[in-house]
């Protein structure tokens, strides 16, 4: 209704593109996007919307595209950084999730998923001390919480360090027993 009222109105736009991508018509969604950001050009909000969608769609690249252009627009915005950090982590560069995902946390990211791939990317590079760090900071749940501290089990692993990862792989059995990767 918004839309059909005020032509101009970007965020109407931007909700009838997210409301129609949810309604199975892509083509609707792309172009009501297209339209939220013609309204608004300097406005990173449809960008992070087509960065979400190539990741939801399993192409990372585009998702990195469409995050860079958000993040000259808002640098300021952690949701931005956030979408970095995981397309970086789905095309496989590490650092580059590690240091997307700092950033975020800097602006003020407090989801818990943030910080559990923080610290799965830290243990995965061979720094478990820094993931129990992030872990030991964030507010996790408990599955959350358990899938770090596997993480940070299986680094130590990695690093013949047995005593560390027999640790860090019973608090994750304490904190979530009925997860099966627990166990």
């Amino acid at each position: 209704k918004a839309v059909s009222t005020d032509d101009h109105f970007a965020f109407a736009w931007l909700n009838y593109a997210i409301v129609a991508r949810a309604m199975g018509r892509k083509d609707i969604a792309v172009k009501a996007l297209d339209r939220a950001q013609g309204i608004l050009p300097n406005y990173s909000l449809p960008s992070e919307v087509r960065a979400s969608w190539a990741l939801q769609e399993k192409n990372p690249s585009k998702a990195r595209e469409d995050i860079r252009k958000a993040i000259r627009l808002a640098p300021g915005r952690p949701s931005s950084w956030r979408l970095l950090g995981q397309s970086e982590e789905m095309l496989g560069n590490g650092n580059a999730a590690v240091a997307a995902y700092r950033v975020a946390l800097r602006l003020g990211d407090t989801s818990p998923e943030i910080a559990q791939s923080l610290t799965k990317q830290l243990a995965d590079a061979g720094k478990p001390d820094e993931a129990s760090a992030v872990a030991g900071k964030a507010v996790l749940g408990r599955s959350e919480a358990a899938r770090s501290e596997l993480a940070i089990g299986h680094a130590e692993l990695k690093r013949n360090r047995l005593a560390p990862a027999e640790s860090a792989m019973k608090k994750a059995v304490e904190q979530a027993p009925e997860l099966h990767e627990t166990w």
